[in-house]
């Protein structure tokens, strides 16, 4: 039954119209973000508080990030733990350098360092534009869903009376475990129904495991002195034409959320969710669907280029393009998906542990 349901396209035509309703829907009534609900919630609360010197008050998000900074700047411990950071990111720079050196070596004398035996199965995916358009098609109706229930519980709140930034603070942690885990388990069940392909056809298997992570490390530390120019490139021409660099928007959430239920879904969602699905889509699907059609090299830039943008940060772009292409390249080498999970969760857990640090000083 399930299988017929995949398999019919009457599903994907009724799926488009309720895509085209609810898009001319949310076009005349405005609903906004849950991330903005919870800043215009927090500022209504601000307003209402007579705490004056909370750093919650009603500012602009640079205004809020600049106040942070200058709390962390007179800040004893994280001046230490600042430079002990430097240093550690220097010592990782000088080694990737090391690596970068080997490597054209061992290439020149054709040594392997990591004997691992590619699978192709990977390239055999049975993906096509109408997959492609269905997936695209089944995704925007999770994100329209979200933004029906986020409409419904902005009324439940206020018929209810409940405590709006709590509720709303459920809300889009939810929503972001929701956005990512559906829509993979989506991709998965579909393939398996419609071409009996499984995951590993996407790169996810047990084979070579603990090689493909060694390769994952010693990778990842050879490309950082790339990331390490591309970060030092854009903090200058950001100074140089003074644009503000927004923080991501798990950063102010995670620091002003107080609720340890709250914290501990951001980081399983950053840590854990996140780095999964988004290799399963990124390097699983778009990059071997490209692949079959445009070759690696346009493949790679392509699927990177959709990685980047995905973070919807312009100016931090070029260095998460950067790191797409570590990915594909771990993954086209490797032919598994575990040497980019493995390094994509070590990024992302580096970094929110840097978040919760400022949060513990803050």
């Amino acid at each position: 039954m399930l299988t017929k349901i995949l398999k019919t396209n009457y599903l994907y035509i009724i799926l488009t119209f309720i895509v085209i309703y609810s898009i001319g829907f949310f076009s005349v009534i405005s609903v906004k973000t849950p991330g903005q609900q919870i800043k215009e919630i927090s500022e209504s609360v601000s307003e209402q508080s007579e705490e004056s010197t909370d750093l919650k008050e009603v500012i602009s998000d640079a205004e809020y990030m600049k106040k942070i900074e200058e709390k962390l700047v007179g800040n004893f411990k994280f001046r230490v733990i600042s430079k002990l950071m430097f240093v550690v990111l220097i010592l990782i720079l000088l080694l990737g350098l090391v690596f970068a050196f080997f490597g054209l070596i061992f290439r020149f004398l054709k040594i392997q360092v990591f004997n691992i035996k590619r699978i192709k199965l990977s390239y055999y995916l049975k993906f096509d534009f109408l997959d492609l358009a269905k997936f695209i098609i089944v995704y925007s109706c999770f994100y329209f869903l979200l933004k029906h229930i986020v409409f419904a519980e902005l009324i439940l709140i206020d018929i209810l009376q409940v405590d709006p930034e709590k509720f709303m603070g459920i809300n889009i942690y939810l929503s972001m475990m929701i956005m990512n885990i559906l829509p993979c388990m989506f991709l998965i069940l579909y393939m398996k129904r419609k071409y009996n392909q499984g995951v590993h056809f996407m790169g996810v298997h047990k084979k070579d495991v603990m090689k493909n992570l060694g390769f994952g490390i010693i990778s990842y530390i050879t490309a950082y002195p790339l990331l390490f120019i591309a970060l030092v490139i854009t903090f200058i021409v950001v100074q140089y034409v003074g644009a503000y660099i927004p923080p991501h928007p798990i950063v102010p959430m995670m620091i002003e959320d107080e609720s340890k239920v709250n914290i501990l879904s951001l980081i399983i969602f950053s840590c854990i969710v996140g780095p999964v699905t988004e290799e399963i889509f990124f390097r699983g699907m778009i990059y071997p669907f490209l692949r079959k059609r445009s070759g690696i090299v346009l493949a790679a830039i392509l699927s990177s280029l959709c990685f980047a943008l995905m973070h919807f940060n312009i100016i931090i772009a070029p260095i998460i393009f950067i790191t797409g292409l570590l990915f594909v390249y771990l993954y086209e080498k490797s032919g598994s998906l575990a040497p980019g999970i493995f390094i994509h969760i070590l990024h992302n857990t580096v970094m929110v542990s840097w978040v919760l640090v400022i949060k513990a000083i803050v």
